[in-house]
């Protein structure tokens, strides 16, 4: 009977703690993501100031955008829809 009981109790806290660590890596993909799309964009932005072309993201899972302000300013976003089913956006500003 004790056995039966214990088996029970374990099973019923894998059922509450299962999600929790599902949710959790969910956010470590998505904190991934993010350094990835900021590496993306310094390479970008690094491109620009030194006058090269550079080449968009082929990763399927970015939108790439480029936006020249008043100012002379370049802004450079990257948006996605991260692993954690929100939708993400980072940009960087350069000026040459």
């Amino acid at each position: 009977m004790e056995v039966m009981f214990s088996f029970a109790l374990i099973s019923m806290s894998a059922l509450f703690i299962l999600p929790i660590f599902s949710g959790i890596h969910q956010e470590r993909v998505a904190v991934r993501q993010h350094e990835e799309a900021l590496l993306l964009l310094e390479t970008q932005v690094l491109h620009y100031l030194h006058g090269r072309q550079g080449e968009e993201p082929k990763n399927t899972l970015y939108t790439f955008e480029t936006i020249e302000l008043k100012d002379g300013t370049m802004r450079f976003c990257l948006s996605w829809k991260g692993a954690n089913q929100r939708d993400q956006q980072t940009c960087l500003y350069a000026k040459k």
